[in-house]
């Protein structure tokens, strides 16, 4: 009677490689940091080693690890759909909005022969944007794939900071109304002449706030300025590398990126500021300049979605609950 057990058999190096087919199951479908990616392969660890004390045979042993990552694939592109239909009821019916008013500022632009506008450009490429966001929030749960873990994190960062920005002036198009002069990036206005019934008050007033923009803009400046730099000079870098493919010289993302760059350098020349240059009208804008700093901060720093700490957990209750269905 051969009384081998069939543990002995298993080599050290087949323990690892089921450990890590755990890990993948999770990795695939979710960007971790590494102190994530710890917690992660300690639990796939031990996971590996219940299965392995259980198991009555190596085909057994390797039948449950496949069934646990099998079930925790499953368990995160669940995961994944449900943060994408979460964000389709925050976001989608505005975005439809916004899109469809954008519509109407094309339509007019165009009958006004300003097809070549500078606010046509702009115009049509927010509105090549609303029709990438709309079709992912738009995704079936059979097309969610691992491609879609990093698309996720994008989107929702520019999707949010897409509405946040433009929402107010791209829904004060109405249909035959005309884009305004200057809708999307106002620019500031000459202060007005002061007239003998400007009471003195009211003048040192506006001295106090435009002495409290400078100083509130050069914080920005000090805060900021050297991170928006090196975004820059990576946007600049990238429009590099769009230019000299000429596929995509032209495409919808080379555009994006200039508009962008476009951006970046019109927050870079208001940090820049000098204090004679300040007005009331400029303190009026400060509020909008410092929502699209933080954004490009924001997007530079390419921060991780807060969901991600929660991956563990999921993992640990869709273990629980596979191991739970095949003890049944």
């Amino acid at each position: 009677m051969d009384n081998t057990d069939w543990r002995d058999e298993l080599e050290p190096y087949d323990r690892k490689r089921a450990v890590k087919r755990i890990m993948n199951a999770v990795r695939q479908y979710h960007q971790l940091d590494d102190d994530e990616t710890d917690e992660l392969e300690k639990f796939s660890r031990s996971v590996e080693q219940k299965i392995f004390a259980v198991a009555t045979s190596l085909s057994d042993y390797l039948q449950q690890i496949t069934t646990e990552a099998v079930s925790m694939e499953r368990k995160m592109k669940e995961e994944l759909f449900q943060k994408i239909q979460m964000l389709k009821e925050i976001y989608l019916s505005d975005l439809n909005e916004m899109h469809q008013r954008i519509s109407y500022g094309l339509q007019q632009l165009d009958s006004h022969l300003q097809a070549e506008s500078d606010k046509h450009e702009k115009l049509k490429i927010f509105k090549a944007m609303l029709e990438d966001f709309i079709p992912f929030l738009l995704t079936t749960q059979s097309e969610i794939s691992p491609a879609i873990k990093e698309k996720l994190l994008f989107y929702e960062k520019q999707i949010k900071n897409f509405i946040d920005i433009n929402r107010p002036w791209i829904l004060s198009l109405q249909p035959g109304q005309v884009l305004p002069p200057h809708a999307m990036h106002p620019l500031p206005q000459p202060p007005s002449q002061p007239t003998q019934v400007q009471s003195h008050e009211s003048q040192i007033n506006s001295e106090g706030q435009s002495q409290e923009a400078y100083q509130r803009i050069q914080m920005l400046k000090e805060m900021y300025l050297p991170e928006l730099n090196e975004i820059h000079q990576r946007m600049v870098d990238k429009v590099r590398q769009y230019d000299s493919d000429p596929q995509q010289a032209g495409s919808v993302a080379c555009r994006m990126v200039k508009m962008l760059k476009e951006e970046m350098e019109r927050n870079i020349a208001f940090l820049q500021t000098s204090k004679s240059d300040i007005s009331p009208t400029l303190g009026e804008e400060l509020p909008s300049h410092e929502k699209q700093i933080m954004h490009f901060i924001d997007m530079g720093r390419l921060v991780p979605a807060s969901y991600r700490a929660s991956v563990i957990a999921e993992c640990s209750r869709a273990s629980s609950s596979s191991r739970s269905k095949a003890a049944q």
